[in-house]
This record gives C-alpha cells, sequence and structure tokens, in this order.
C-alpha cells in the first residue's frame, strides 16, 4: 500500500465511498443542520482525494520524492487507513437504515439514523485525517510525520469509541434476530392488557397470603392455583407477573418468565414453541445473549432447520442456571393441548427446571385431573373471587351507571353485598377489570 499505485487503489476506494454516502444523504427525509455538516465535509473530502489521485499518479514518474509521504498517509493507523474505517461504517449505517426503510415500506426518504453526538464524533475525525491529506498534497512530509505524531493517542481514542459503537449496534442487530428466531410471540402485550382491566387494589389478598410469600422466597417451590372459570385466574396471574418484575426490576440475578396459554392459539403454543418462549424471555434479559443461545442459532441457520424440543429444553435449562432465581408463570395450563402430548411435555420441562435448576414454579388451571395430578403434595391454593375484591370493583365501577346519583347509601350497599354474596366465587374476570 506504500506504492503510488496501492496508494492510488486505496484512494480510489475511498472515493466510491464518499460518493455512496452522498448519495444516501441526498435521500434522507430529515433537513438538519448535522446531515448538511456531514454531506458539505464528505463532498470536501472527495475532493481532497480526487486530487490526491491526480497527484500520486503524476509521483509515479519520480517515486522516491513521494515515497515517505505516500508510505506516511498509507500506513496503517494513518489517515487513509482510518478514514477508511470512519466513512466505510458510515456507508454501511447509512445502508443499513434504508434496508430497513424498504423492509418497513415507510416512505422512499430516507429517515436519519445517527443521533447529533453520533455525526460529531464522526466529523471529528475526517475533519483531522482530511487536514493531514491537505498536508500530504503540499508533500511536506516533516510537517505530515510531525501532525501525525501529534495527536495519534487522541485520534485513535476516538476511533476506538466509534468502533465500539458499531460493534454494540452490530450486537443490537444480532441479538434481535436472534431473539426473533426463536419465537416471534411476545406476551408482554398480554400482560398489559390484563393488569390493565385490574380493578385498583385488588388480588392484593393472593400477594399477602403466607403461601405467597413462601413461594416466593423459597428456591425450588411450586404454588399451583386452580379455580372454577370465571374465578379470576389470569388477572391474578398477571398480578403476579406485575409483582415480580415490580420487586425485582433492578435485580439482574433474578429472571422472570411467563406464558399465557390460550386455546384459540393452538399454531403458536405447541410445546416447542412455549418453551422457546421462556427461553427467549429468559435470555433477552440478559445484558449479552447468551452463548447457548448463539450456538442453537449458529447450528441451525446455516441449515435453515429448526431445533427440537429436546435442544429448546437444554437451552432453556443452561440460560436458567445463569440466574440467582428463576420464576416461571404459566396461566390457563389447561388450555394447553392435551391431545398431541403438549399439556404433559410442558408440565415435564417447568418440573425439570424446578428440580434441576432451582426455578419457582407459578401455575393455575381449571379443575382437570391430569394437570391436578403432576402437581401431588405441592402447595396448592383455590382461586376463587374474594368478597372484598368484588365489592372494590362494585364500588369502582356503580358510579359509572346513569341512576348513580339517585342512589342513597343503603341502596348502594344492599346493591353491592347482594351481589357479591350471589356470584359465589365468579367473577368472569371483569371483577379485575
Amino acid at each position: 500500500m506504500a506504492e503510488p499505485i496501492g496508494a492510488t487503489a486505496s484512494i480510489f476506494t475511498l472515493v466510491e465511498v464518499c460518493v455512496k454516502i452522498i448519495d444516501y444523504i441526498r435521500d434522507v427525509k430529515d433537513g438538519s443542520s448535522e446531515r448538511m455538516r456531514l454531506r458539505l465535509e464528505i463532498f470536501s473530502t472527495k475532493g481532497i482525494l480526487e486530487a490526491l489521485i491526480t497527484t500520486v499518479k503524476g509521483a509515479e514518474a519520480a517515486p522516491e520524492i513521494w515515497s515517505e509521504t505516500i508510505r506516511s498517509i498509507s500506513r496503517k493507523g494513518g489517515p487513509l487507513d482510518l478514514l477508511q474505517e470512519v466513512l466505510v461504517a458510515l456507508h454501511d449505517e447509512l445502508s443499513r437504515a434504508a434496508s430497513a426503510n424498504r423492509v418497513e415500506r415507510v416512505s422512499r426518504s430516507l429517515l436519519w439514523p445517527f443521533k447529533k453526538k453520533d455525526v460529531e464524533e464522526r466529523l471529528k475525525v475526517i475533519e483531522r485525517q482530511k487536514s493531514l491529506l491537505a498536508l500530504a498534497l503540499d508533500n511536506d512530509h516533516l510537517a505530515l510525520s510531525k501532525e501525525i505524531q501529534s495527536d495519534t493517542r487522541a485520534i485513535r481514542d476516538d476511533v476506538t469509541v466509534i468502533r465500539a459503537e458499531l460493534e454494540q449496534q452490530k450486537d443490537g442487530e444480532n441479538r434481535a434476530t436472534i431473539l426473533d428466531w426463536l419465537t416471534e410471540v411476545d406476551y408482554t402485550p398480554k400482560q398489559h392488557d390484563f393488569i390493565g382491566r385490574r380493578q385498583t387494589g385488588t388480588g392484593q389478598w393472593l400477594l399477602d397470603l403466607a403461601e405467597y410469600q413462601t413461594w416466593l422466597q423459597t428456591a425450588k417451590s411450586t404454588l399451583f392455583c386452580p379455580g372454577i372459570p370465571g374465578s379470576g385466574k389470569t388477572i391474578l396471574t398477571s398480578i403476579v407477573v406485575e409483582d415480580l418484575t415490580t420487586r425485582f426490576f433492578e435485580d439482574p440475578t433474578v429472571g422472570i418468565a411467563y406464558i399465557y396459554c390460550n386455546f384459540r392459539r393452538k399454531h403458536e403454543q405447541r410445546a416447542e414453541h412455549l418453551i422457546a418462549s421462556l427461553l427467549k424471555q429468559l435470555s433477552q434479559s440478559r445484558t449479552s445473549l447468551p452463548e447457548t443461545v448463539k450456538a442453537l442459532y449458529d447450528k441451525h441457520k446455516r441449515k435453515q432447520t429448526r431445533p427440537s424440543i429436546d435442544e429448546l429444553s437444554q437451552a432453556l435449562q443452561s440460560v436458567t442456571t445463569l440466574y440467582g432465581k428463576v420464576f416461571v408463570i404459566i396461566d390457563a395450563l389447561d388450555e394447553c393441548q392435551a391431545s398431541d402430548g403438549c399439556r404433559s411435555r410442558v408440565l415435564t420441562e417447568m418440573f425439570n427446571l424446578n428440580t434441576k435448576c432451582r426455578a419457582n414454579f407459578f401455575a393455575t388451571s381449571r379443575f382437570v385431573p391430569d394437570v391436578t395430578a403432576r402437581f401431588g403434595q405441592g402447595v396448592s391454593l383455590e382461586i376463587r373471587a374474594s368478597k372484598q375484591d368484588i365489592e372494590a370493583y362494585i364500588e369502582g365501577n356503580m358510579p359509572r351507571l346513569e341512576a348513580f346519583d339517585d342512589w342513597n347509601e343503603e341502596l348502594r350497599y344492599d346493591i353491592k353485598t347482594t351481589i357479591s354474596d350471589a356470584v359465589d366465587g365468579m367473577c368472569v374476570v371483569r371483577c379485575y377489570s
């Protein structure tokens, strides 16, 4: 690269990258000052690079005069090397943004992918390398060498920051790709929906029970909560999930994963899908994606195959052991298909996590014999709509009725107590809505 011909080829490459960057920036919808500054700087850099090509070509007739200057700008860590790293990174980031636009079918105008700080960091490196190339044009080797040496450390630090940002961005993109490959099913919206239906204050009785507190504090424990249809099992499950996520929000040693089974969603609730969902949730809570999951992805992505349920199970157990404590919550086990062995396999996997990996397991279900039998002598707590919760719901919703203002306190009390006495443990979920 120190020879004129090699240097010319390298500079040609940079000119082509500059042209592509300018084309991308031209398509950007945002008219920010950072975009305009970067565009002008790339234009200016392109001009200096083109002037260098002419100059270096002219030096081929007398290479000994230019050899030191060419060697200085072409060496590893020199102006051309650092400029190439920053320009190629800029091009790649803009290219990814353009590809994302096409995939998401947004407008043809490219959305600006950089923050102000990102642009400033890149401009700083580009401007400095451009000034060094300007010295090279004068063939002032001594001045060029002195300038390169004077702030090599500072420039290297700036480039290191950019490299780290690019690696972090790349890791984030790879992370999202791998997690979505495991499964695209996300139970978070359901959790938000269910907890949003909760009448303020209801369900607290469950969290206050000794059985729940013991389950919460004791490793390798199970809590099975069966109930009749309409007793509020799902909303109470969402209350448990919210309690756990709030309680351990800032504790990275605690993993939480949950599933809401629904017999209407058979296509996404086979055993392997449910296990993959638990694996995804526990994996995405880690600061870096577990190596077990990366290896699973690498193994199958090349062949475009899917992991077996045994592979998913092994990966789930491996990721579970990365935490100090893990809580697994499954609502409506009775709605998990029994005919294809899904329910039995899921229960087997959950008890494996419980016994082998010390995970705490919480589950709700209707009174289904094969589910109830699997929990054996473990702690079981029947779910019934409490009188207190029903009255709280009625109290909170009576004001919505048009005739409410005409009711006296005695009538309101009679309505509340009559309904709460009549429902007999059922609230058809809306008691908590």
